[in-house]
């Protein structure tokens, strides 16, 4: 399953996503000593998505991919820990040697992280996310890499970068 298939997977199974989208500007961002330039950014009334790419790459072709998401759930309704249930039903049984750990659980954020030897229609890819609540609702900021594996020191650099980041 690809990092793409996991948010659209993850905003249906929560009623969140219409088909009207609407496009809108994003700046690049520094995240890991890196500059990523955007690639991809769309904006529903109930949600908002900004994929971020290395220069000279695409949402299409990319070899690492930043990705911020925010679910516009103002009053909170939606439990935190029901999206990254989605998250995880997302992945079927055609994805090989398929990895998952929640790294770190509070009542307001979630980290966790995924990994896979490749799927019938994706490559092998690792995943780590961040969801957690914001003001305006379920803020997730994720890196994802089609060079598995994400070491485990990786990783604890990688949750302390996602978790700088805001959904303002």
């Amino acid at each position: 399953m690809s990092s793409q298939r996991v948010l659209l997977n993850c905003a249906y199974a929560l009623g969140l996503l219409s088909m009207a989208t609407g496009l809108w500007a994003a700046d690049g961002i520094q995240l890991l000593s890196k500059k990523w330039e955007s690639g991809y950014t769309a904006k529903t009334v109930q949600q908002e998505l900004d994929e971020y790419v290395l220069p000279g790459e695409t949402v299409h072709n990319w070899s690492e991919l930043v990705t911020r998401q925010l679910f516009v759930d103002p009053a909170a309704r939606v439990p935190l820990d029901r999206l990254v249930q989605a998250v995880r039903r997302g992945f079927g049984p055609d994805c090989k040697d398929f990895t998952w750990k929640i790294v770190r659980q509070t009542e307001v954020a979630v980290l966790y992280a995924w990994a896979h030897g490749g799927c019938a229609k994706d490559p092998p890819q690792a995943e780590y996310s961040l969801m957690q609540r914001a003001p305006r609702g379920i803020c997730r900021w994720a890196y994802a890499t089609k060079k598995p594996p994400i070491t485990e020191a990786s990783g604890r650099v990688l949750g302390e970068e996602l978790a700088k980041q805001s959904c303002n």
